[in-house]
């Protein structure tokens, strides 16, 4: 798992505007950026469908998608080294979901509409 260790995001929560495509994704079918980062997070390319499946179902059923957000922004933060406040996390999610789905998509190097890429050692 490729690792990069700043204290930081690479983009900030809302840098949207730097991948069009990306913002549009995680604004209108916010499932599909969820999904491939999962994917990338947890090493397996072909689970996205998956993923994005279990955040729509969530999301139909509970309305809820906002804890699932937010438990992959913890593990995206302890994967990269970011230092993490679980209240400001649990805000973010909740009330700022679409950025913060595309700035964990940025995080792990999904950019676009293209699915998740092999990872490189």
């Amino acid at each position: 798992q490729r690792r990069v260790h700043g204290g930081q995001y690479t983009s900030g929560l809302c840098d949207c505007f730097d991948d069009v495509p990306q913002c549009l994704l995680a604004w209108c079918c916010g499932c599909v950026p969820y999904g491939r980062t999962q994917a990338v997070l947890y090493g397996d390319p072909n689970s996205s469908t998956m993923w994005c499946l279990v955040f729509t179902a969530i999301a139909i059923v509970t309305g809820c998608q906002c804890v699932l957000e937010f438990m992959s922004r913890q593990e995206v933060q302890r994967r990269y080294g970011i230092p993490n406040d679980a209240v400001k996390d649990f805000c973010i999610a909740c009330w700022c979901l679409p950025c913060s789905i595309q700035q964990n998509a940025r995080q792990v190097g999904q950019t676009g509409c293209d699915g998740p890429q092999p990872q490189q050692m």
